[in-house]
């Protein structure tokens, strides 16, 4: 049934019908037809109707078979697409044609007599943008499109409990069908993405760095006040040592020889003899050396951990000998003291470059 402005098409024994789409809000157009009762005879020569279930197909004809909707060719049929990637971040709504035929024939007047009232501008990707819809599967995007095409090759199967044998798996058991293709991926676009959070990490990276510098320096020199303390310890017993030994020994030597005649040369050689082996004024001036030393070095900007693990060292070591030579409860506490701080310098300094 037609007339000049309105056109609709019928079909007998069928009617038409929407799938609505699972993943986006689409409807696809499909024709329901009826198939005939199967007749056959039965063992007793009798007639045995058996209902068929209908057919579905995808119906060609659009709206123009929808009663429900009405048609107007001057108006057009609905845009159903446009609604699907009108939202689109990836394209743009042309502003005018931008072809030459296209300008042509909106120049030329003596066309207007069979243009229509609605004129529908076209859309297009933005600058550097694929709008494919090959470029959306491979990235795992279903389009309204993709779903509008699956239903409509499905054809309902599924509800009719027929088996659709167009299925992936089945097309991938053919030679050629599918194609590994590896692309390479877009260095500039990934750095344009990637910059700007990568260098704002290294900023706050250096930062942290910097600020935990500062902190370990701040410990060290602290540290370092404490090893002097103890060196001050050691240097200022030592002496007392000798003057303790000289007054034991010559207590010692009055209780044995009581009033006869005692040798203050031979008291002297032995003070001078103790006073030689317990002498650790060599190993109290190099650590004060190696604390001045880790202090210029604690100034430097480079190669600053390497060195004062070398200078630790050092200093552990002056310190064994103190400790080593000691007889004295004060001095040995003083030079334990003294490795166990340095031994906390230099675990500190496992943390510097």
């Amino acid at each position: 049934m037609a007339n000049k402005n309105r056109i609709r098409i019928t079909y007998p024994s069928s009617e038409k019908i929407y799938i609505p789409g699972k993943i986006h809000k689409i409807n696809v157009g499909m024709r329901k037809i009826k198939i005939l009762d199967t007749v056959t005879r039965d063992e007793n020569g009798e007639l045995v109707h058996k209902k068929n279930n209908p057919v579905i197909v995808y119906d060609t004809s659009g709206p123009y078979s929808d009663p429900k909707i009405p048609v107007n060719t001057q108006n057009g049929i609905p845009r159903i697409r446009e609604s699907w990637y009108a939202g689109r971040k990836d394209l743009i709504r042309l502003e005018e044609l931008t072809s030459d035929y296209g300008r042509q024939r909106l120049a030329d007047s003596s066309l207007d007599h069979i243009r229509f009232p609605k004129h529908h501008l076209p859309y297009r990707a933005k600058a550097g943008k694929n709008i494919t819809q090959l470029y959306y599967a491979k990235r795992r995007i279903i389009t309204p499109e993709m779903e509008y095409v699956a239903i409509r090759e499905n054809m309902n199967c599924e509800e009719l409990g027929i088996e659709n044998d167009i299925r992936v798996s089945t097309l991938s058991r053919y030679p050629d069908v599918f194609t590994m293709e590896e692309q390479a991926p877009d260095e500039e676009a990934l750095w344009s993405f990637l910059e700007g959070p990568l260098h704002e990490a290294c900023r706050k990276f250096v930062e942290t760095r910097e600020r935990e510098g500062v902190n370990l320096k701040c410990d060290l020199l602290e540290k370092l006040k404490g090893l002097e303390a103890k060196v001050d310890v050691v240097e200022k017993r030592s002496p007392e040592v000798v003057k303790a030994y000289r007054e034991k020994l010559e207590a010692k030597m009055h209780e044995l020889l009581e009033d006869s005649q005692i040798d203050d040369s031979r008291i002297a050689a032995e003070v001078i003899l103790f006073s030689d082996k317990i002498c650790n004024d060599e190993e109290t001036v190099r650590l004060r050396s190696h604390i001045h030393g880790m202090r210029k070095i604690l100034d430097e900007n480079e190669g600053v951990g390497r060195k004062m693990d070398f200078m630790a060292q050092e200093m552990n070591r002056e310190a064994n000998t103190i400790l080593s030579k000691s007889n004295d409860l004060t001095v040995s506490n003083a030079a334990i003291d003294l490795k166990t701080e340095i031994e906390k310098i230099r675990e500190q300094i496992q943390n510097l470059e």
